[in-house]
């Protein structure tokens, strides 16, 4: 992998889960696309650190309590609520649905049901309790790891399980990955941690992946891009929680 391709491939991963611009030069090829999967962890850490910053400027001027919701707030503002709005579309699928298919139909609906509004707000809430009770040292590293490791969460999903719908958001990343992304995904990922001092975290992270493998594969045979961003949030609130944990 020549630096140009690394490049390539991880600014197509931050288009996909950020706001953040790339540069006119990087381009977009459909190939560039499964590989990119393996540069979701580095996207993570720096939507993490991103956050992270804000958290520790807030708290300097403001209680913990106001520099948490900030720094939820800033990592909601760099994805464009990308995740939060998955986990609402699966809340009110896997609360609502009588089936696969009604609970297909029900997550592809833009509208907000009861389930989705209450998993929003107890994600949310979660999220800045847990980040109240560490110090802000702390704080930045757990937001550091917990956006990392949520998404290099879904990797085993997007590997393993089929994917629901003909197209969407997710279908581009699902199936057999070229030479080589793992190994890169899983060296990145142990850097993150070793960096970051995130074993209990990584843990967390993994068995939210699992639990949510088992799931999917017995509620719906299968996920979808919404299924992606659900376990996302999820995995980013146990990964916060392993930190309190571990503090």
């Amino acid at each position: 992998m020549t630096p140009a391709s690394a490049a390539r491939h991880y600014f197509t991963a931050q288009t996909f889960l950020t706001r953040l611009p790339a540069p006119a030069w990087v381009g977009y090829a459909p190939e560039w696309v499964p590989p990119s999967l393996a540069w979701f962890p580095v996207v993570g850490a720096v939507i993490g650190a991103i956050s992270g910053a804000v958290y520790l400027a807030a708290v300097s001027l403001a209680t913990p309590a106001v520099a948490a919701v900030l720094a939820v707030l800033a990592a909601v503002l760099v994805t464009g609520a990308l995740h939060e709005d998955a986990l609402a579309d699966t809340a009110d699928g896997m609360g609502g649905g009588r089936d696969t298919a009604h609970t297909l139909e029900i997550m592809r609906d833009s509208r907000v049901g009861s389930y989705g509004v209450v998993a929003l707000v107890l994600a949310c809430l979660l999220r800045v309790a847990l980040l109240v009770a560490l110090s802000p040292a702390a704080a930045f590293s757990a937001l550091v790891l917990a956006h990392s490791l949520a998404r290099a969460s879904v990797l085993p999903l997007m590997t393993s399980l089929p994917y629901l719908r003909d197209s969407g958001a997710g279908a581009p990343f699902v199936g057999e990955r070229p030479p080589g992304t793992t190994a890169v995904f899983v060296a990145v990922l142990v850097i993150i941690v070793d960096v970051f001092g995130g074993v209990l975290a990584a843990g967390a992270a993994t068995v939210i992946s699992g639990m949510a493998y088992l799931y999917f594969s017995k509620r719906l045979g299968g996920i979808t891009g919404d299924g992606f961003g659900a376990v996302i949030v999820v995995a980013e609130c146990a990964v916060l929680l392993a930190m309190v944990v571990q503090a």
